[in-house]
């Protein structure tokens, strides 16, 4: 992996010393942005002894820069609270404790949340946060990554918004909760379907990738793996970037398998376990809040990996993590274990797991897919 060279955030609490760790595109990247700065001036205005929570501080800057009023850090990616750690270590700073966001915390006063991807994934937050009479909220980001839909949903729920004025292309929504209420929604949300004659009902929480739908991409994975399992009769399964859990559901169902489901997001890994329990596999099933999966399982001891990798982040196309993945699935595998992975067909991924694994076969395909083969030998 790449790393970017350490950078000096100033803000009005100080100097603080902050580095990025990514697999790609380093060179033009900060652990902050003008969003970072633009909410920490809000904050320094607000009195020192209010409770202060920080939910998706990307890079740990945020909490960095405040921590001297002891904030309360909710993260969700598990490579967030890596690079936070990092952060707070580079400063002399303890680092803090860490919380899934979705565990809930009661009487916030003062609550900032970097925009989300998904708009239900705000909204699920608002819920979990369980936030009090008075409490003030900011939700914040750069202006391309707050839509309008996320001023309406902060309106709806708390009233009067204050959309401030775009700072460097950044800007803070805020609001003050009138009286506690929720949205409404079940979390998490559930949908049945039916995938290769088997019904599976995925459970996914705000943001979880494809939410309780099955996309095709997954689907042509899912279809391609069940004779596979018949031809290899697994003993341990693992869904790397496990989502709604799915793909390793299905494993374990097929199988009767030990399965493990893994994923960087604990949104992710509760909707996992919530998916496997509701088809009865429970205890098949171990999840995993993990980016790496050489922490979760024993070189050489998986007989197979199901895989249906991101190949975007925060600034577009990057398929950087996924390389890391196949990687991380060579090592995991028996010799004779498998990777069975689903991409686009225009990313070259028949290519790229030839170079890590020697070998790889297309098995399926479609106008926009591909799911390609690759054997541990």
């Amino acid at each position: 992996m790449n790393h970017a060279p350490p950078q000096t955030f100033e803000t009005p609490f100080g100097s603080f010393t902050l580095g990025i760790h990514r697999v790609d595109r380093t060179k033009s990247l900060r652990a902050w942005d003008a969003a970072d700065a633009l909410v920490l001036d809000h904050l320094f205005q607000q009195p020192a002894d209010s409770r202060l929570v920080i939910v998706d501080d990307t890079y740990g800057a945020l909490a960095v820069a405040t921590t001297d009023r002891m904030p309360v850090v909710l993260v969700d990616s598990w490579t967030g609270r890596e690079a936070s750690v990092r952060n707070h270590e580079l400063n002399g700073l303890a680092s803090p404790s860490f919380t899934d966001p979705l565990s809930g915390f009661g009487d916030v006063a003062n609550v900032v949340i970097r925009m989300p991807k998904s708009l239900e994934r705000l909204r699920e937050l608002f819920d979990a946060l369980r936030l009090a009479p008075g409490a003030d909220v900011s939700v914040v980001g750069m202006d391309r990554r707050i839509p309008r839909s996320a001023f309406e949903l902060m309106e709806r729920r708390f009233g009067h918004v204050d959309g401030g004025r775009s700072v460097r292309k950044a800007r803070v929504l805020r609001s003050s909760v009138r009286e506690v209420g929720d949205s409404g929604r079940r979390w998490p949300a559930v949908v049945e379907h039916v995938v290769a004659g088997t019904s599976v009902s995925p459970h996914a929480h705000g943001g979880v990738f494809a939410g309780t739908s099955i996309d095709a991409a997954t689907r042509l994975l899912a279809e391609s793996m069940r004779p596979m399992i018949d031809e290899l009769h697994p003993e341990v399964v693992v869904d790397l970037g496990s989502g709604s859990g799915v793909l390793g559901t299905l494993a374990a169902m097929w199988s009767g398998a030990a399965a493990h489901l893994v994923d960087d997001s604990a949104a992710a890994v509760r909707s996992s376990r919530a998916t496997a329990d509701a088809a009865g596999v429970g205890q098949q099933v171990q999840v995993h809040h993990q980016s790496n999966l050489d922490e979760v399982v024993v070189p050489g001891s998986v007989d197979l990996v199901v895989c249906n990798p991101p190949f975007h982040d925060d600034r577009g196309q990057n398929d950087q993590v996924a390389w890391e993945m196949y990687h991380q699935a060579r090592r995991a595998l028996r010799r004779g274990g498998r990777l069975l992975v689903v991409t686009n067909r225009h990313l070259g991924t028949h290519a790229r797991l030839a170079k890590v694994f020697g070998n790889a076969t297309v098995v399926a395909e479609d106008r926009q897919f591909v799911v390609v083969q690759s054997d541990r030998t």
